[in-house]
């Protein structure tokens, strides 16, 4: 069992909100680059969050998301989701908590709900491309 402290993950409170955008591609094309571990993820409308350890500290690290562009046709239908981390040479052994933060609008498969299937998370997670969250005044 792993624990993780709330502090050990960057807060966005202070820091102004940057997004990623996925992108539909063949997951083929993609090789796992550096190591990380997946420890919750969620969609808040149109976005998907992934909070990842990884042990850094000295270089800048990327991430990309990307969503398989063949879809496995079912009610509803799903998508392999690959998550890239760049470590960019990093061999410092500081252990850093993210929260990423992807837009998803392309992995909307016409305009229907979908499954995303994120490899190294045990979770099917739901996108519905059509919802919008309301205001309750």
């Amino acid at each position: 069992m792993s624990l993780y402290s709330c502090s050990l993950f960057k807060k966005n409170a202070d820091i102004e909100e940057h997004f990623l955008v996925a992108i539909l591609d063949d997951l083929n094309n993609y090789r796992q680059k550096d190591s990380y571990k997946i420890v919750n993820a969620f969609v808040d409308e149109h976005v998907l969050n992934i909070d990842v350890t990884y042990s850094g500290g000295c270089n800048e690290h990327t991430f990309k998301l990307i969503g398989s562009n063949k879809i496995i046709e079912d009610k509803p239908n799903k998508m392999k989701v690959l998550l890239i981390h760049d470590a960019n040479g990093d061999t410092c052994r500081e252990l850093i908590g993210e929260r990423l933060k992807f837009k998803i609008h392309e992995l909307a498969f016409e305009g229907k709900d979908v499954l995303l299937m994120l490899e190294g998370y045990p979770n099917e997670l739901y996108y519905n491309p059509n919802q919008i969250k309301r205001s309750s005044n």
